[in-house]
């Protein structure tokens, strides 16, 4: 019997660990390639190197430097006009074989191309995987010498081609996942090196990432892609694709919410004037927080004894202690009596919220993911209508139920979902005092809050956020987390709202970052 042609092709592949697979693949190539290349790990020690011996392979040893740089490297070694790229998981089918035989029989074939491309067929719970994502799936692995190299991001390594590449209709065959078991095994570490190479770029997770591309990424495979042509493992495997897709961007949140590490110090400051009532709602609500802060400063802008009595009272049962500033009432002088509570705080990071809002359960545990170094953080503010004030209970009232019923106004605002809703500004609007959060090192920075401000009304908070804008501090303007609910009362007059808003415009104008009477008052 004639023995079958060489043809000019150069066969590279790279290996680690793979004498249980690597014999498939040199047997697909053996006898009909000029040469085979394999370059293994240099910790190699199955056998791998043995086998690839067997079949006349030249096998050199290297450290491992990546997907992309391993296979230029074996490419480099490459002596014949033409390579072929193959994977220790991977074989010529004889059909893909004929074809590429027939391909260089006439040179007219190959003279308009620098290169080829073949579907690739994998083999995955005892049938050939013919539709889904998994197929066609094609894969340029033969090429001209010195026309194309290996980029793309690792591990998923992709050719770069200078020149035309042709199309071939046989199947290059894929034997990748052996099990269920294997496919599962694969999608921590593919999950781990995807979640570094996005984080290296800056890259985050999103709603869309989260909750609207896993899903697309099974209706894709299954329906548009007829997956489900393939049976019980089509299906499988449009899910575990959805699955995988899942994993890597919660992986890469996860990464991004521990940016704020779990060892941070986290002072929770509360203000309040005269309303006790209110008071003790929103200390019912700390005290059901899934994060406990590790510190609350009640910050008491002059209120009489009703208040010092209630919270003398609620301090026993608080998780974490708690301080109550006050000083004496000479009309308002909130700005002060904050200045006074960031001072005494001892976190890292400092959550304030209003004597008149309770928090959500989980407001500061929301608080403490959403903290980013270079941002500050402000939340929204739902409101509970007040002749119902008296019957709500935070954590306990059923809020569905009372948005239905008119009872609290602003769906958009009160209601908690899975993942926060952020658009990352500069803007003016919706700049509150009652929910807001920033690092303590950027409210010294601008030297906290202007005591100049006087009377409710827009202001002091405005102006706090201005100023760190100015600092080069972004906000994270959040809904759907970090949720408080504003219990309505009467409104305060609101005289010095000309004055306050002249003051504002004058620190847009000039862009003050920091002000003259703030935190060095009280040193």
């Amino acid at each position: 019997m004639t023995a079958p042609k060489q043809l000019p092709i150069s066969v590279c592949i790279i290996a680690g660990n793979e004498a249980l697979r690597i014999r498939r693949a040199l047997e697909s190539v053996a006898g009909w390639t000029a040469e085979i290349i394999v370059v293994i790990n240099d910790d190699v020690s199955d056998g791998t190197d043995k086998i690839a011996t067997e079949f006349g392979a030249k096998v050199f040893r290297e450290p491992w430097k990546g997907h992309i740089a391993q296979k230029n490297s074996a490419a480099q070694k490459a002596g014949s006009d033409w390579i072929l790229g193959l994977d220790a998981d991977e074989a010529v089918s004889p059909e893909l074989r004929d074809e590429v035989q027939k391909l260089f029989s006439g040179p007219q074939e190959l003279q308009p191309f620098v290169a080829f491309s073949f579907p690739r067929l994998c083999w995955y719970c005892g049938r050939w995987i013919r539709h889904g994502d998994w197929y066609p799936d094609r894969q340029i692995r033969l090429w001209r010498r010195g026309a194309a190299e290996w980029g793309g991001v690792d591990p998923h390594d992709k050719l770069i081609v200078q020149g035309r590449v042709g199309r071939m209709r046989s199947d290059l065959r894929h034997f990748s996942n052996e099990s269920i078991n294997r496919h599962l095994q694969k999608i921590i570490p593919f999950s781990d090196e995807f979640v570094r190479q996005r984080v290296a770029t800056g890259q985050k997770a999103g709603v869309f990432d989260l909750a609207i591309r896993p899903v697309w990424r099974f209706l894709r495979a299954y329906f548009f892609r007829r997956g489900f042509l393939d049976g019980w493992p089509g299906y499988y495997i449009a899910w575990l694709n959805a699955f995988s897709t899942v994993t890597r961007y919660s992986k890469l949140r996860e990464v991004d919410l521990n940016r704020a590490s779990p060892a941070m110090k986290v002072s929770l400051i509360i203000s309040t004037y005269n309303q006790p009532d209110a008071l003790a709602k929103v200390l019912q609500g700390v005290a059901r927080q899934t994060r406990c802060p590790n510190e609350i400063l009640i910050a008491d802008d002059g209120s009489a004894e009703a208040t010092r009595r209630l919270v003398d009272q609620w301090r026993p049962q608080a998780r974490c202690p708690v301080r109550h500033l006050w000083h004496a009432d000479e009309g308002f002088r909130k700005t002060a009596i904050l200045n006074k509570a960031v001072q005494a705080a001892t976190g890292d990071y400092l959550i304030f919220l209003d004597g008149d809002c309770a928090p959500h359960p989980r407001f500061v545990e929301d608080h403490v993911r959403l903290a980013e170094p270079g941002f500050w953080v402000q939340g929204r503010r739902c409101f509970v209508k007040e002749k119902f004030v008296p019957e709500f209970t935070p954590g306990e009232t059923p809020v569905w139920r009372w948005l239905l019923t008119a009872r609290i106004s602003g769906v958009f605002k009160s209601v908690r979902l899975p993942f926060p809703l952020v658009c990352r500004d500069k803007k003016q609007r919706g700049i509150i005092g009652c929910n807001m959060a920033f690092w303590r090192d950027d409210i010294v920075a601008v030297n906290g809050f202007d005591e100049e401000y006087a009377g409710w009304g827009i202001g002091e908070d405005s102006d706090l956020g201005t100023r760190l804008y100015h600092l080069g501090r972004l906000r994270k303007f959040v809904y759907a987390h970090a949720i408080i609910y504003h219990l309505n009362h009467p409104p305060p007059p609101r005289d010095h709202f000309p004055s306050n808003q002249a003051r504002l415009q004058e620190t847009i104008r000039l862009k003050k970052i920091r002000c003259e009477r703030g935190l060095n008052q009280h040193r």
